[in-house]
């Protein structure tokens, strides 16, 4: 089941659950506590959890602008991979917003599901992190508008 969450109605045991997955998914990059109490402080920062029963298998972070989301962190729990949870929470997105964007490593593997859900690629930053790596500007837009 998937729940949209803000400041409003996320429990400390929801966040401290994505942090803890933010360390385990994302290792050296994951969000701190602190990162994410910062970003809530905003009015327009959602957190998209997905959970079966009580645990959170992925979730989706993103601030809201109009209609239009910009995804900051898209996390699955890695034995639950491949089993549409990234998918079902774009989708979420995309039924809810008229385009979103995202920017990623051209050394991350997720480019590739991100092209598959015909995201496009709208910039290329050269050496844009500290490892040199290009970072890939990416957006969908609904069709039909």
């Amino acid at each position: 089941m998937i729940t949209l969450k803000n400041k409003n109605n996320i429990s400390e045991s929801e966040l401290n659950e994505i942090v803890s997955l933010e360390q385990e998914i994302f290792l050296h990059n994951g969000y701190t506590l602190e990162n994410l109490n910062s970003f809530l402080e905003s009015q327009n920062f959602y957190c998209l959890i997905y959970k079966d029963n009580k645990q959170i298998l992925g979730y989706c972070l993103f601030f809201e602008n109009e209609q239009e989301a910009e995804i900051y962190k898209i996390g699955v729990v890695y034995s639950y991979r491949n089993k549409k949870i990234g998918s079902n929470l774009l989708s979420y997105l995309k039924e809810n917003y008229k385009s979103i964007f995202l920017e990623v490593s051209d050394r991350d593997n997720t480019i590739n599901f991100y092209l598959k859900n015909n995201f496009k690629v709208i910039h290329k930053r050269d050496n844009y992190y500290s490892d040199n790596s290009d970072a890939f500007l990416m957006k969908w837009i609904k069709q039909g508008i």
